[in-house]
């Protein structure tokens, strides 16, 4: 029965990455080896994804990325890093108290920003590719909603990510899960 379920999740999913690559472009490389495509999806969950949105596109894959880490007081780790968007990096204070920063993927189009912070007003603003942003100050307790809405011409994918960390007495842990949207088509002007 399990053997059953396999074979039908890997046909299922040969003939969804099919649908996709060719609805996007790049049918043809798909279309050419589903049982291949399916094949490599069965391994690599991302490359699924990747497969799905074109492969060689700079747009992030819809989908979810999530993260988490230890972090020693005074040190840095990036937690999660998603293609077209950026990455989010956690620091440790050398107090202890933890911070999460996001950094603009170049190839990220001038977007709109709105972080609801753990304390206080959002954040509103505009992010260029590049740039980095943090939210608040260090602190011993950090839950963060971050939005990015890219302006753009076509493509357009909001990002939506949660942030939590903790200060643990001489070191931090902090955890992201971004999710991605399909591709909307272009900015409503």
């Amino acid at each position: 029965m399990r053997r059953l379920h396999a074979l039908l999740a890997a046909v299922a999913l040969a003939a969804l990455t099919v649908l996709v690559a060719a609805r996007e472009g790049g049918g043809a490389a798909a279309a050419s080896s589903p049982r291949a495509a399916a094949a490599h999806a069965a391994v690599s969950p991302r490359a699924a994804s990747s497969r799905a949105t074109g492969g060689g596109s700079s747009r992030s894959p819809a989908g979810v990325s999530a993260a988490d880490a230890r972090v020693s007081a005074g040190r840095s780790a990036t937690l999660v890093r998603v293609r077209g968007l950026g990455r989010f990096v956690a620091s440790c204070s050398a107090e202890g108290l933890v911070s999460v920063a996001f950094v603009a993927d170049r190839l990220l189009p001038t977007s709109d920003l709105v972080v609801a912070r753990t304390a206080g007003a959002p954040l509103a603003r505009r992010i260029d590719p590049g740039e980095r942003v943090e939210a608040e100050p260090p602190g011993a307790v950090l839950m963060q909603r971050w939005q990015v809405a890219p302006f753009a011409a076509a493509q357009v994918q909001v990002s939506v990510a949660s942030v939590a960390g903790r200060s643990l007495g001489g070191s931090c842990s902090a955890s992201v899960l971004v999710t991605t949207g399909p591709d909307q088509g272009p900015t409503i002007t």
